[in-house]
């Protein structure tokens, strides 16, 4: 684990990784919006998933039907059921030839199987083609990204690899490396005995294979040795070469942001080749001054567009291309490997050199190597999917800070790791499983619709059950998190302790001796003195209803019906008031607790509706002010909330370690707890939500909880939806305390937008509208500013919130209908680096993650980044104070709440 540690701590401190990851980040999505324009995406991956997931549940018939039809066509299909017999067949097959030169296409199969270590160690020289393939295997390194292999190194870095192999001294000019590159490589096509490619598609109707390639290597390694090997693995098989019709649109596009690639080849069956002794001695050359290419810093810096566009820049992909349809070497080679093949004259004349061609050799092989098993395996069949484009990778947060090299093996990312698991070796998954942040981005963005997000979860589950969950996280987990008596004593007994480090502060901002790096890029916060359930004691009923639901306002100011004494009763009402204003200057005497003070609260039998409310540990423990405004914003809309002691953490913290025992116990311990309250359950902390829907399906296999836990899961809502949802139904009607739908054109899409500026142009947020504030109506005394200056609200959408119950739309149009000036800050739903315990095992990478976030609220000129996580606010909140920020964060209930005291 230290060696490991130690390459994420080197890429980290890579300047030149990072600013090249993070630039391609960014110039991809742009890229890929305006390559799916006028496109229906999900309508798109749904038909190419279900196609997919047909071909999984048959691959053995397609795989018999397409051997039978690529041999009926000339071509020799063997199938190999592991790693070590497809090399043993190609080693075999060019001892049997004679063969000693190898040409090769991208083939990221052959990296699965060590291909190139194999052969060379028989004696054979191997030569990648791929621009990006072949400086790396000058390099002895492995590819950072399935299709962009060389996606990490700069031009300057290329140029010097150029200069030490030519002995003098290469520019790091794009379009003289691109030349020199073809040189070389061109010798190879000419003198090879083999070529070797992967496949995109195996049709099994025609016994056809295609390839989408961006480079001519390509159809060099195909079409001019007498010898084309082909390995592909199941996944790739197809049925029909209609089948074929979407992959084609969702692959370009996912992959490298084009429309369609510079070259999509079919091949069905050999065709006739030139011997060596016939075959020129240069090929066609391409003038470069006509590719248009223009200079950048950075190869990866470039906009996508296929394996050599790490070296190339330009408007557009296409524009930017290597060879072209219209090139001279494409126009020489053609557009298909049948009919266009170049032949000697005499033979095309029919003279007496025809004799001189010999018929091309096609061998195809099937790879297994573990292929079969997956599409065994009922959850990670869904994996077979995957066409490979690499889309996962880019836009990954924890990818584009650590690169391949670190998240991977053979295979980098989210997808990665499950395919090194299957296909390698299962210890791969063990390290690389744990790099995921599980912010579920990987899933909106997959051309397939594979769910990462959750196969990474169950990998992390299946290695707990195979080796067992550390000492330490098992003790904490079933020892302490079980009992929820244990564990509400030790937070308690944590903020009493905790005085010495918070100095007077809500904040703990230095930990001594191996704790420190906690405390490095964020502050910590302080444990309430007072946590919600003893503030909500005169709120709550347990389960029964043998209490009244709600305390008169001047009980629940004197801090009666609590149990609590009255020194509690005062700490709880001061602590509530500064925590919650976000005005500077306003004390616990000028400003009134929300909850206790500020919401008339009508008793139990006169609300209209009754929800109970679920805390979670955050605002059970450390915001409880968060909890009070939730309470307030329901009961101001005639909404009685019944808070159960019972209650427990809702089992995320256990289910993301990987200890589903634990997880399923606290899933028990709450379906008992709220099971006799009232109405809906309401969570205003998205993490929690997503774990309580989840219920159902961790307790599928226990006959006794099976329907309760459905019952329970039906109940269970988000607050920002919950809230907007009320106010839409019952916004008509007089005198319902709940403020009037937003006026036309002020919906969530017309939120002022950060101005655009290079890096910092928001991705993936609602479009701008009108110059200007958006957002009519007085603004809120309570946020601390003037209303003539107003008060700039940027919005944060937490992973769980946006990416796993799909909801973004609901706060923005809850703060616009209380008048807040919303504006959009870039990169609004990429992960500020929270994940729960993923900032505790990985503390520089969630750090790396919160700085890109903070620069964009920055960059905004926002005063008040709210969000509806307590995850989130706790890691951005944390940030700023690190950083002497006078920026507020608030949770979109406090925001609520506050405008109620207008």
């Amino acid at each position: 684990m230290q060696e490991f540690r130690g390459k994420i701590k080197r890429a980290l401190q890579d300047h030149v990784l990072q600013e090249a990851l993070a630039t391609f980040g960014t110039s991809f999505l742009e890229s890929r919006a305006r390559a799916y324009e006028g496109l229906d995406f999900q309508d798109l991956r749904q038909k190419v998933a279900a196609m997919k997931d047909r071909v999984v549940g048959d691959l053995s018939e397609l795989a018999d039907r397409f051997a039978a039809e690529a041999a009926r066509r000339g071509a020799v299909v063997y199938r190999a059921r592991g790693a070590a017999e497809a090399r043993r067949y190609i080693l075999e097959l060019a001892q049997r030839k004679g063969a000693r030169r190898v040409v090769k296409s991208k083939s990221m199969a052959s990296e699965e199987i060590e291909l190139n270590q194999f052969l060379e160690a028989a004696g054979l020289q191997v030569t990648e083609t791929d621009l990006g393939e072949w400086i790396i295997q000058q390099l002895g390194q492995r590819p950072s990204h399935m299709v962009m292999p060389a996606i990490h190194l700069t031009r300057k870095e290329v140029a010097d690899l150029f200069s030490r192999r030519l002995g003098e001294e290469v520019p790091p000019d794009i379009p003289r490396l691109v030349k020199l590159a073809r040189q070389v490589l061109r010798q190879e096509f000419l003198q090879a005995d083999i070529g070797i490619s992967g496949a995109n598609m195996a049709v099994a109707d025609t016994g056809t294979v295609i390839i989408l390639t961006n480079e001519g290597n390509g159809r060099l390694t195909t079409t001019l040795p007498p010898i084309h090997v082909v390995l592909v693995g199941y996944e790739k098989l197809i049925p029909t070469l209609r089948d074929a019709l979407p992959i084609l649109k969702v692959l370009p596009r996912s992959a490298t942001a084009q429309e369609i690639t510079s070259y999509v080849t079919f091949i069905t069956g050999p065709v006739q080749a030139w011997p060596k002794e016939c075959r020129p001695d240069t090929l066609p050359a391409r003038d470069d001054s006509q590719t248009g290419h223009s200079g950048r810093e950075d190869a990866a810096n470039l906009l996508p567009g296929g394996d050599l566009y790490q070296l190339h820049s330009g408007p557009s992909p296409v524009a930017a291309g290597s060879t072209s349809a219209s090139s001279p070497a494409a126009a020489s080679l053609g557009h298909s490997t049948r009919d266009e093949t170049p032949r000697p004259k005499e033979e095309q004349d029919g003279g007496e050199g025809a004799a001189l061609t010999v018929q091309k050799e096609l061998h195809i092989i099937l790879l297994d190597n573990g292929r079969l098993e997956m599409a065994a395996d009922p959850l990670f069949r869904e994996t077979l999917r995957c066409v490979r484009c690499a889309s996962c990778l880019n836009v990954c947060p924890v990818y584009q800070k650590t690169g391949g090299h670190v998240f991977g093996n053979i295979y980098g990312g989210a997808i990665g790791t499950i395919l090194n698991s299957f296909l390698i070796a299962p210890e791969l998954a063990d390290q690389f499983q744990e790099l995921c942040v599980g912010c579920g981005r990987c899933r909106d963005y997959c051309p397939t619709g594979i769910d990462l997000p959750n196969l990474l979860l169950e990998l992390r589950q299946r290695k707990v059950a195979r080796k067992g969950l550390p000492f330490a996280q098992r003790a904490i987990l079933r020892g302490i998190l079980r009992n929820r008596r244990v564990f509400h004593s030790l937070l308690r007994a944590v903020s009493r302790g905790q005085k010495p480090f918070t100095h007077g502060t809500g904040f703990i901002r230095h930990l001594p001796l191996y704790f420190a790096e906690l405390a490095e890029g964020r502050s910590l916060p302080a444990i309430a003195e007072v946590p919600l359930r003893d503030r909500a004691k005169g709120f709550s009923r347990p389960s029964g209803h043998s209490a009244p639901l709600s305390a008169t306002p001047g009980e629940a100011a004197a801090g009666k019906g609590s149990g609590a004494s009255p020194a509690e009763a005062d700490g709880r009402q001061a602590g509530a008031v500064v925590d919650a204003g976000l005005a500077s200057g306003t004390g616990p005497a000028e400003r009134p607790s929300p909850l206790t003070q500020t919401f008339p609260v009508p008793s139990f039998e006169n609300h209209r509706e009754l929800v109970s409310f679920f805390a979670g540990c955050l605002i059970d423990f450390v915001y409880p002010e968060q909890g009070e405004a939730v309470q307030g914003v329901l009961h101001s809309a005639g909404v009685g909330v019944s808070f159960p002691l019972e209650q427990n953490c809702c089992g995320a913290p256990a289910l993301y370690l990987g200890d589903v025992a634990t997880a399923r116990d606290l899933a028990r311990q709450n379906i008992m707890a709220f099971e006799h309250e009232p109405g809906k359950i309401i969570s205003a902390c998205p993490t929690c939500t997503s774990t309580l829907l989840k219920y159902p399906e961790l307790l599928k296999d226990d006959p006794l909880w099976t329907e309760r836990a459905q019952a329970f899961a039906q109940r269970v809502r988000d607050f920002s939806s919950y809230v907007a949802d009320r106010r839409n139904d019952r916004r008509q009607e007089p005198g319902t305390g709940l403020v009037q739908a937003a006026p036309a054109g002020l919906g969530p899409g017309t939120a002022r937008e950060t101005p655009k500026s290079g890096a910092g142009a928001a991705q993936g947020s609602p479009q701008a509208g009108e110059e200007g504030v958006v957002g009519a109506g007085e603004l809120p005394q309570s946020l601390g500013v003037s209303q003539e200056r107003g008060v700039r609200i940027t919005y944060h959408d937490s992973c769980h919130l946006k990416r796993h119950l799909g909801v973004s739309t609901q706060p923005r149009l809850l703060l616009q209908q209380e008048g807040a000036d919303l504006v959009e800050m870039a990169e609004a739903d990429v992960c500020c680096g929270f994940g729960g315990s993923y900032s505790l095992k990985f503390p520089e990478i969630s750090q790396e993650l919160l700085e890109r976030k903070l620069n964009h609220i920055e960059a905004s000129g926002a005063q008040v980044v709210v969000t509806d996580c307590p995850g989130c606010i706790l890691q951005i909140r944390g940030g700023l104070d690190k950083r002497g920020s006078q920026i507020q964060v608030k949770h979109t209930a406090e925001v609520l709440a506050m405008a109620k005291e207008r």
